[in-house]
């Protein structure tokens, strides 16, 4: 197993970084590809670069805490990074106001979904409380999940973070197929569908198809977020 042990904590963290900013660059441009006539842009560039990362670390024998002393700094900036979502949403002011009705029952409608079918799932494969608490909030953006978590008394945040990965990568993965094959096609409806089921990851999906979407998807996110730590506070 390599160790790096000991090297400073501050280049362990920015090697971890750097060689997850190559493998996510990497998956773009393979991403503007076509094999066998596939075309590549159908796979959100998550998926190629994190199996790129897990590859390399299984083959070098990386001690994984020795990553994510990256990992841990890419997190620590997740937070103000996602107030970049506010310049889609200036620039859609308009037409976000003409359609708060429609925003506001998406926002209410998925919060309690996506609670109540975790909680569902949760009793009938009779899961304790604890793992109830640490994935309810699958649907909200990580920095949201983790405090909602802390807040119900969990303290599995690593479960937490595998729902909230687990649903933003299913989202952007089978989401606009998925609206396809259900005739939908309105911009409106398509970025408040991702942004409220699939956050960040979703939403980022979002700007290879429309701004417009990447919009109303950077809108119900927040929205989302904060509706579900409301309710997740009256839950619990």
């Amino acid at each position: 197993m390599t160790d790096f042990s000991q090297f400073p904590d501050i280049i362990a963290a920015a090697a971890a970084v750097a060689a997850t900013a190559a493998a996510h660059f990497a998956a773009k441009r393979f991403s503007a590809k076509k094999i066998f006539g596939f075309k590549m842009s159908a796979v959100p560039s998550i998926i190629p670069a994190g199996m790129v990362i897990a590859a390399a670390i299984a083959l070098m024998g990386v001690d994984l805490k020795n990553y994510e002393k990256g990992g841990d700094l890419i997190v620590a900036v997740l937070a103000p990074a996602t107030l970049a979502l506010a310049l889609p949403l200036y620039k859609f002011r308009g037409l976000i106001k003409d359609n708060l009705p429609e925003i506001a029952a998406a926002t209410a409608i998925s919060s309690v979904a996506s609670i109540g079918s975790i909680y569902v799932l949760a009793k009938l494969a009779g899961l304790g409380d604890d793992i109830f608490y640490a994935v309810s909030s699958k649907c909200v953006t990580a920095p949201a999940a983790i405090e909602i978590t802390k807040m119900a008394g969990s303290k599995l945040f690593e479960l937490t973070m595998c729902g909230v990965f687990v649903s933003g990568l299913l989202g952007a993965s089978i989401g606009h197929g998925l609206m396809a094959l259900l005739r939908v096609k309105s911009d409106v409806s398509k970025g408040l569908a991702m942004g409220a089921t699939s956050h960040v990851v979703g939403t980022a999906r979002c700007l290879d198809f429309s701004p417009k979407q990447a919009a109303f998807s950077a809108l119900i996110l927040v929205m989302t977020a904060v509706f579900t730590t409301v309710l997740a506070a009256a839950v619990f």
